[in-house]
């Protein structure tokens, strides 16, 4: 858990990376992201999912957006605690290396996919909370996340 800073990506398109630039400029816009946080990446790529009867469309599970090498080495660096976005994978579908996925776990990050709804939540100001269950000896596991806003005046 922790205090989220949402970066708003809905325009990057299928197989594009973040850049380390636009996080720089989305720092510049709303200040640097600190340690022990939580960065979430809004895709807005949650819209591709549908549910026709149980069965997902194929359409999020492919060449999603995502988060590269260079990004993941950035935010590392910055000691954050969990990288998340609203794609299947952190990495884009399109590199089967899941190189972000190398740099971020062994410096400690956590990684979390699959979020909807992240163009709900304010750039600054909400506290993200993932309950994960309790697996012995895994990999990953699902967690029930969600966000507190601050309130509307």
């Amino acid at each position: 858990m922790g205090e989220a800073y949402v970066l708003d990506m809905m325009h990057k398109k299928e197989n594009e990376y973040v850049t380390v630039d636009e996080v720089a400029q989305w720092e510049s816009k709303y200040g640097v992201i600190p340690e022990e946080s939580v960065v979430l990446f809004n895709f807005g790529w949650y819209k591709n999912w549908t549910n026709n009867y149980g069965v997902e469309n194929q359409i999020y599970l492919k060449n999603n957006p995502g988060v590269g090498e260079d990004v993941a080495k950035y935010l590392a660096s910055k000691k954050i605690k969990i990288i998340g976005g609203d794609i299947p994978t952190i990495d884009s579908d399109a590199d089967p290396l899941e190189k972000a996925h190398s740099v971020l776990l062994p410096a400690g990050v956590l990684i979390i996919e699959n979020l909807a709804n992240l163009d709900s939540l304010p750039p600054l100001g909400s506290f993200l909370i993932a309950t994960p269950l309790k697996i012995k000896e895994g990999t990953g596991c699902p967690v029930r996340a969600f966000a507190f806003t601050p309130k509307k005046k």
